[in-house]
């Protein structure tokens, strides 16, 4: 098996391991500053258009892992990553999967409710 084999593998048992994609993408997202913190990092990184289909009616346009490393910061990306013992291009295309669906649908009215704390 080669190099992107393994990591694969690697990053595909670290996300079973924290309960899933979408889990895993929620703890990083906290680390990012919310999901209110992400909307607006990638609305001003230029990706406005894609956070606006993901908060409206219609198809949710998707986000490359380019542009999530873009916003977030590449250097606040490697930090999350290595706290998950993952390479900062996987966690980054894992948001990129994850995030419109996520803002989609814990977006009400076409805006992000703040949720209380447990």
């Amino acid at each position: 098996m080669g190099i992107f084999g393994n990591l694969g593998n690697m990053l595909g048992d670290f996300v079973e391991q924290h309960g899933g994609a979408e889990a895993m993408a929620q703890q990083a997202l906290q680390q990012a500053g919310g999901l209110q913190g992400i909307v607006a990092k990638l609305q001003g990184a230029g990706y406005g258009d894609q956070v606006q289909s993901w908060l409206g009616a219609g198809p949710n346009q998707p986000i490359t892992a380019d542009g999530i490393a873009q916003a977030i910061g590449h250097g606040r990306l490697g930090e999350m990553a290595q706290s998950y013992g993952v390479q900062p291009d996987q966690l980054s295309g894992l948001l990129a999967h994850v995030l419109p669906g996520l803002v989609d649908r814990l977006s009400l009215n076409g805006a992000i409710e703040p949720h209380p704390a447990p």
